[in-house]
């Protein structure tokens, strides 16, 4: 098989679980890529990556600025992070490469029994994790992304994504941005 037209399995369990926002940034595609709902096995789903983006709330236009925390995944040996099971191609994952900048793609598991089947996901870089370096604006989860979230466990079905969405927000504020 010609290596642009090799398929990796990759786990997705945040923004890019919502069609919209996956075709978004897969831009080359006609249709979306193949997919099925997945567990992965000994990592959870953590607000634990700082984004390089910042916002002005709507509440405050002009006052100061607030600094976006997103979806991560964190080992936990005992828990199972519930998501999608993508197929994407390499030039899926060069379009991907400028929106996960913040991650590394990961070798994580298997599918299945089948020792030829890899399952790759997107882990938070060490410097890009909440607490890994000095960040100067409070932190906050933007509210139409955690929306996004939401829809995209909704729209496929995964009620314990969704719920873990909110669980895990523990005491981080949600902040709309202004216009």
């Amino acid at each position: 098989m010609d290596r642009a037209d090799h398929h990796r399995s990759v786990f997705v369990y945040g923004s890019l679980l919502q069609d919209a926002s996956l075709m978004a940034t897969l831009g080359h595609r006609s249709e979306p890529p193949g997919l099925q709902p997945f567990e992965l096995a000994g990592w959870e789903r953590a607000w634990n990556v700082v984004s390089a983006r910042t916002f002005a709330p709507s509440e405050d236009p002009t006052g100061p600025h607030l600094r976006r925390v997103v979806l991560g995944l964190r080992p936990a040996p005992a828990a199972r992070c519930e998501g999608l099971l993508l197929e994407l191609t390499e030039a899926d994952l060069a379009a991907l490469a400028p929106r996960e900048a913040a991650y590394e793609l990961q070798e994580v598991g298997r599918v299945g029994e089948d020792p030829g089947r890899s399952v790759w996901t997107f882990v938070p870089r060490a410097e890009r994790m909440v607490g890994a370096a000095p960040v100067a604006e409070p932190l906050v989860v933007e509210r139409a992304y955690l929306a996004t979230c939401r829809a995209g466990a909704a729209d496929h079905g995964l009620a314990r994504a969704a719920a873990e969405l909110d669980r895990t927000l523990g005491d981080l504020p949600v902040a709309d941005a202004a216009l």
